[in-house]
């Protein structure tokens, strides 16, 4: 045998003997290469169910926010709604309230704006006044009287009572 040949095969020899040692050493040295493969693999799985947890609870929680963003809107929007309807329902009160006080009034609000023009202008403004106006006792003593007798109803000094005002 040459030098070379056997300069190789020690040096074959002597790293076989090495990564013998190497095994040796990692197998049962409690921080060799071995023992920590092994406990990073068997922490694996933890590991990666703790980032796909990570992962999921950061999605539920954007998703929650996104509902609750939803959730808010539409409280926000049934809020508006209803302060729309209530709106509508104002309005449409005082067209039905305004078209009664000229039904009620008819031809006693000409009258009454000849003598009472300021209390003709109240009525014609919020016409919810007639009810109250036509229950008040002034109204009644001194008010009704006048426009029955300027109308033709009654004769002058007649007492009336508020059930047969119109007839």
């Amino acid at each position: 045998m040459d030098v070379e040949t056997l300069f190789l095969l020690g040096g074959a020899f002597g790293v076989s003997i090495a990564v013998a040692i190497q095994h040796f050493y990692d197998r049962f040295y409690p921080r060799g290469l071995y023992k920590s493969a092994v406990a990073q693999t068997a922490s694996l799985p933890s590991r990666i169910g703790l980032e796909v947890e990570g992962a999921l609870n950061r999605v539920a929680e954007a998703q929650e926010r996104k509902y609750q963003e939803a959730a808010t809107s539409a409280v926000k929007g049934a809020e508006m709604s209803m302060v729309r309807a209530v709106g509508v329902d104002k309005q449409m009160r005082r067209t039905v309230d305004h078209a009664l006080s000229e039904a009620i009034l008819g031809p006693a609000l000409p009258i009454l704006r000849q003598f009472a023009p300021g209390l003709a202008d109240s009525l014609e403004e919020n016409p919810q006044l007639v009810d109250v106006l036509l229950e008040h006792p002034l109204f009644l003593k001194y008010v009704e009287p006048r426009i029955r007798q300027f109308l033709g109803k009654q004769p002058p000094g007649d007492s009336v009572s508020p059930g047969n005002w119109g007839t």
